[in-house]
């Protein structure tokens, strides 16, 4: 509605915001343009927003979630290569769950070191639930040794990528992928 006026508690306002003058408890009488204005980013409640900051986070736990209901009987075995194989697995799968909520929480912006914790213990939180989610699946057993593997890929994920997504390689497959020859 054009010129509406909305009531909003003090706290709830960007830094710079004028209050001075209001009666308590503080509350604001701001138009929508101002309301934008206190805001440092606006809020979008888009189905299709949401989808594609959080559709990655949401395909790996699936993915995670199938992999560790997978009976003990029915996983593959590589020879010597065993330990290595599904050690490095885990890690590499929560090294991209810890990316995939990193960019879920940043969205287009540049992590904060808060954002990089965040996403660092949720995929580790993730690896504990997954842990017991294993002891309900025949032949699988919970370890303390695979959630600290996962957690080791998931805090190397987050800590690489602020890297990776600015580096040289970054910026040259984003120039390719914006380029658009025009059809003859």
């Amino acid at each position: 509605m054009r010129g509406s006026r909305l009531y909003f508690c003090a706290e709830t306002l960007s830094p710079g915001v004028n209050l001075e003058g209001l009666p308590e408890p503080n509350y604001a009488i701001l138009s929508e343009f101002e309301i934008m204005k206190a805001w440092s980013r606006p809020m979008s409640f888009s189905i299709w927003d949401w989808i594609r900051r959080w559709g990655p986070a949401c395909i790996m736990m699936a993915l995670i979630f199938t992999a560790s209901g997978t009976p003990g009987s029915d996983l593959p075995q590589f020879g010597f290569l065993d330990v290595l194989v599904k050690k490095g697995g885990h890690a590499l799968g929560y090294a991209l769950l810890g990316i995939s909520y990193l960019r879920g929480l940043a969205y287009g912006r540049n992590a904060s070191p808060r954002q990089l914790l965040l996403a660092a213990t949720l995929a580790t939180l993730y690896a504990a639930t997954d842990e017991y989610h294993q002891r309900f699946t025949p032949g699988r057993t919970p370890s303390v040794e695979d959630v600290l593997t996962d957690s080791i890929g998931a805090i190397a994920g987050v800590g690489l990528w602020p890297f990776v997504r600015s580096s040289r390689f970054a910026a040259s497959v984003r120039r390719k992928l914006s380029y658009r020859t025009s059809p003859d």
